[in-house]
């Protein structure tokens, strides 16, 4: 999903993404989901600058 407006500042856009995190054998603990979300979110900062909003 896109969004650019009024909250979004000039030559910046708002992004959403669904994400589902599973495994074929078990199902994935917090903990293990919260590590994969972290380490896309530090890789998007490093590589495209961007940031989560509030």
């Amino acid at each position: 999903d896109v969004y650019t407006g009024e909250q979004v500042p000039d030559g910046y856009r708002s992004l959403a993404y669904s994400l589902v995190f599973r495994a074929v054998d078990r199902t994935l603990t917090d903990v293990e989901v919260e590590t994969h979300h972290k380490n896309i979110l530090v890789h998007l900062e490093k590589t495209l600058s961007a940031k989560l909003r509030d």
